[in-house]
Order: structure tokens, then C-alpha cells, then sequence
């Protein structure tokens, strides 16, 4: 270390060099933060990030309305003219979106967790792509003894068979680190594969 301070300080050039970056680091971490924020807003909101037109959209306008009183920002967003990253593309905004989406449900999955059962409410449906999909809930009983519903997500089905379907909920679950053993109930709507009298009971039973 003292090695290192020694040759920075000899070397004015590298000292300028690495106070340069960090303190690139330091504004790219403080805009990402409104980045965060934004999407997180907008997200809850159930507002688009984006229109046909970027610069138009809901994201953009709650970016440039901050930068108007945070010069750090505002210096951050003015390098994407420069061709520089700023976090700010379709893809980094998908991105953090799956993310938040993640770290919501788990939260939500822990409150089920601390519940002494549950039970699983699975739908199979077909989109406009006509790709099979699975919608999986789960009930149980709050802590304020209120029945309660939550809304794990949509999973793309390969097939749509009562052993892929099970396998299909089983890995959610365990995604979640949801204990199986206090599965107590099971209802499936549209998943007309999962309600035979044999091969989707027993399929649930293993």
C-alpha cells in the first residue's frame, strides 16, 4: 500500500486517473439509484416505461423532471448524447424490472412461508402467441387470520401433461423456498390434465 501511495503521488498522471474513475463510479451509483426509483414508481403505478417514441415516455419524463434539481443526474443523462452508458435502455430497464418483480415476490413468499399451510391454484391458458402458459397461486391464512391470495407469476408450460405441470409448480415453490410438506390443497382450474382421477392425482401425490 505504501508502495502504491508513493507511486501515485511520483505519478500525477495515474493519481488523476483513478480519482477520475472513482469519482465516475460514485455519480454513476447516484444516478442509478433515480433509475431504481423510476422504475419501481412507474412499475407500481401499472404505467409503460416507454412509448413508440423513447424520449416520450413515462421513464424518460420522471428522469429529465429529476435532473432539473439534481445537477449530478442531469450531467449522468446528458452522456447518452455522447454515446456513453447511463442505464437508461430498454434492455437495463427489462432488466431491473425482473429484478423488483423478483424481490417482490419473495417477499410476499416469505409471508407464506410463516403460514402454517397453503394451497396452490394453478390456470392453464393460451396466449396470443398460442404458447401454453400456467398461472400459479397460492392461499393460506395471514397472520390477521384473513384468507389471503397471492399471485406467483406466468410460466411458460412445454408441455401440458400432468407430470410437467407438477414439475412446473414444484420448481416455484422451490424457487421460493416454499416447503412442499405444507402444501394442503390444490385446485386447478383450466389445467383439465391435472384433474383426472388418476394420473394428475397421483402425479400431486408424489
Amino acid at each position: 500500500m505504501q508502495q502504491l501511495a508513493a507511486s501515485q503521488t511520483e505519478n500525477p498522471t495515474m493519481l488523476m486517473t483513478i480519482t477520475g474513475k472513482a469519482k465516475e463510479q460514485e455519480e454513476a451509483r447516484h444516478a442509478l439509484r433515480y433509475v431504481f426509483d423510476a422504475i419501481a414508481y412507474l412499475s407500481g403505478q401499472g404505467l409503460p416505461l416507454r412509448r413508440r417514441k423513447e424520449d416520450t415516455g413515462h421513464f424518460r419524463r420522471y428522469l429529465e423532471k429529476a435532473a432539473q434539481r439534481d445537477g449530478v443526474l442531469r450531467k449522468w443523462l446528458r452522456r447518452r448524447d455522447e454515446n456513453h452508458q447511463t442505464f437508461t435502455s430498454p434492455e437495463v430497464q427489462k432488466a431491473i424490472q425482473r429484478q423488483l418483480a423478483l424481490a417482490v415476490t419473495r417477499s410476499l413468499a416469505e409471508e407464506v412461508s410463516q403460514a402454517e399451510y397453503f394451497a396452490v391454484i394453478a390456470d392453464e391458458t393460451t396466449d396470443a402467441a398460442q404458447k401454453e402458459q400456467l398461472s400459479i397461486c397460492l392461499r393460506f391464512v395471514g397472520d390477521s387470520l384473513q384468507v389471503e391470495e397471492l399471485f406467483l407469476g406466468l410460466y411458460e408450460a412445454k408441455s401440458t401433461t400432468a407430470e410437467a405441470i407438477f414439475l412446473l409448480i414444484k420448481d416455484a415453490l422451490i424457487r421460493l423456498q416454499l416447503p412442499p410438506e405444507k402444501l394442503r390443497g390444490q385446485c386447478y382450474d383450466g389445467a383439465a390434465n391435472m384433474a383426472g382421477a388418476f394420473t394428475g392425482k397421483t402425479c400431486c401425490q408424489r
